[in-house]
């Protein structure tokens, strides 16, 4: 969350998880009210795995801007109570903000006859020095007595001696799909004198962060991914080209995972990109 001259304070959107095998999403829409008497309209969205909640938070500013922090929660199904915490920004505030990350403790309780979330927020700033506080409320959610629903998880099978990894949770495309690594990469036949590629995170939002390079070129740099797909194009204007996607974070599931969808005019070539911190995945498009 930010704050200029009053205190703003994000929209809060917390990514679909999975609970039950099920893929099972909320979505809250209310306020926010301020110690200084402002009121802000704002989203809450969010899936919860086990008793924990992780996603990322979003502020539509009056300019049309919005900034994006990643999040960590808890559900307490027992108190029927959700807590959540911003944890660092996707990418880069407006130089005239500074950072104030909220604490919000959100009770599940009847009000006017109809059972919503509500309860205080705190914020605090990079040195944890207090920074604001308010309370938010929202309005009645139809299936919010899912949210505090005993689940039942099932064990996930895995291979002896193979760690468990962050992974997408894309449609699969035969014959279109393909996985690189550190070691292993992937070289297209390119028709067109261009490539649009976009960018995403398929799988649980936990903080996934790379830096992406173009024939050596940096063109994206320590971006935190999210579900929303972000585009970039490139010129095809030599014979060998490649683009590196850099894994500069792997959050808090490693390792980090990077789906990729590039465009060859009407082509579409389905990419998945894992790696450790550091590690590196190679895409070659050859126009010989």
């Amino acid at each position: 969350m930010y704050y200029n001259k009053y205190f703003i304070i994000f929209i809060i959107l917390i990514m679909p998880i999975l609970a039950n095998g099920q893929l099972r999403n909320y979505t809250l829409n209310g306020h926010i009210h301020t110690q200084y008497g402002d009121t802000y309209p704002y989203q809450l969205t969010f899936s919860i795995s086990g008793e924990t909640i992780v996603g990322y938070s979003i502020t539509r500013f009056s300019d049309g801007s919005k900034q994006k922090i990643i999040i960590k929660g808890h559900v307490d199904r027992d108190k029927q109570v959700i807590t959540i915490s911003e944890k660092k920004p996707v990418s880069n505030a407006p130089n005239d903000f500074s950072m104030c990350l909220i604490d919000a403790t959100l009770n599940y309780k009847l009000q006017n006859a109809k059972y919503t979330f509500s309860g205080p927020f705190t914020g605090k700033n990079h040195i944890h020095r207090l920074c604001g506080t308010g309370t938010m409320e929202f309005e009645p959610l139809a299936v919010s007595n899912d949210v505090f629903k005993k689940e039942t998880i099932k064990p996930l099978k895995t291979q002896p001696g193979k760690p468990l990894k962050d992974s997408a949770m894309i449609a699969k495309h035969p014959g279109l799909d393909y996985e690189i690594t550190s070691g292993v990469q992937k070289e297209f036949k390119w028709a067109t004198d261009s490539c649009v590629i976009a960018l995403w995170d398929a799988g649980i939002i936990d903080g996934d962060m790379i830096t992406i390079l173009f024939n050596n070129k940096e063109m994206l740099h320590n971006y935190t991914l999210t579900p929303d797909k972000i585009q970039l194009t490139f010129p095809i204007t030599q014979p060998i080209n490649t683009i590196t996607v850099i894994a500069d974070d792997e959050g808090t599931i490693p390792p980090n995972t990077t789906e990729i969808l590039l465009y060859d005019g009407s082509k579409k070539y389905y990419i998945t990109a894992y790696n450790k911190k550091g590690g590196r995945a190679v895409i070659i498009l050859n126009r010989k």
